[in-house]
């Protein structure tokens, strides 16, 4: 299949012509954000760039499926290890190459059924609070919520224990104290939920060695996580490409948040800075679908 031919506007231009570092781009949904990452990705690749050391970071399953696609077709070539990831998947590869044998990650019904297997284990006595709750599905989802949102916002069961003693609410101890168990049960099997493996990775990263990545673009970088924050910030990629809509992150979604894209937007840069797309390019239902979907497999 012949891709179509790119025909990049002024901005977009300036986008492929970034000589590296990081850059910002932003501009509303349909204006070139997406075709102006996956251009300057195939670019790269075209002009020398090692294929295993540039990545191109997406949302969602379906939105990483559309890009394989386009640039399959665009580079015209055969490229099995071509690294078009979501943030989940990219976690994946930095702790093959860190750790050697990575985790098992389980998927959302694994773990729902991990933590209501715990839940139902405990002794109701050590729950005052919620120990009325304890054989309720309900209350495990709301409890397997918590963990995520937990583990996503790189925070530690003794945090939020210590932040329930300080407010004085004992229910929030009691679930700091499960929260200590679940991740010890995990961690002793070398498992991981999805928002354990970035967590885990996030910690990988932080750790001193030379970087695996020369280029990472990130697309719609305004729907990411602190943990996916700090897993770019300790691969610490000589050249940063970042994409975002700067409006179209409305409220938070499975622990999404717009601070990390404020914290890349206000952080001073050597080369590159910001580069704003006007041009309204997109004609139809934007691609890869909805892009609030959540990876429901890392790859």
């Amino acid at each position: 299949m012949e891709a179509p031919s790119f025909s990049p506007d002024p901005s977009q231009t300036q986008v492929l012509d970034h000589p590296g570092g990081t850059l910002l781009i932003t501009g509303p949904a349909g204006t070139g954000k997406t075709a102006a990452l996956r251009e300057r990705f195939a670019r790269l690749l075209q002009e020398g760039a090692e294929p295993e050391r540039v990545a191109l970071v997406v949302g969602s399953r379906r939105a990483r499926d559309d890009a394989r696609a386009t640039l399959l077709a665009r580079l015209d070539t055969s490229l099995p290890g071509l690294r078009v990831l979501t943030f989940h998947g990219l976690a994946l590869a930095l702790l093959k190459e860190r750790e050697g044998e990575p985790p098992e990650v389980l998927s959302a019904p694994e773990q729902f059924a991990k933590v209501r297997e715990l839940l139902l284990a405990q002794d109701v006595r050590a729950w005052p609070a919620y120990g009325g709750l304890l054989g309720l599905r309900g209350f495990a989802d709301e409890v397997r919520q918590l963990l995520s949102r937990m583990q996503e916002s790189l925070r530690t069961p003794e945090e939020l224990s210590d932040a329930a003693a300080a407010a004085g609410l004992g229910g929030w101890e009691e679930l700091a104290r499960f929260a200590a168990e679940y991740l010890g049960v995990l961690d002793a099997a070398n498992q991981v939920d999805f928002a354990g493996l970035l967590q885990r990775a996030a910690l990988a990263a932080a750790e001193e060695g030379p970087p695996l990545f020369d280029h990472i673009l990130v697309d719609d970088y305004q729907d990411t996580t602190l943990a996916a924050e700090a897993i770019l910030r300790g691969l610490a990629a000589p050249d940063l490409v970042v994409a975002a809509d700067q409006d179209a992150h409305v409220f938070s979604f499975q622990g999404t948040t717009r601070l990390p894209l404020d914290r890349f937007g206000a952080s001073p840069s050597p080369r590159g800075g910001g580069r704003r797309l006007e041009r309204p390019r997109r004609r139809g239902p934007a691609p890869g679908g909805a892009r609030r979907q959540p990876a429901p497999c890392p790859r």
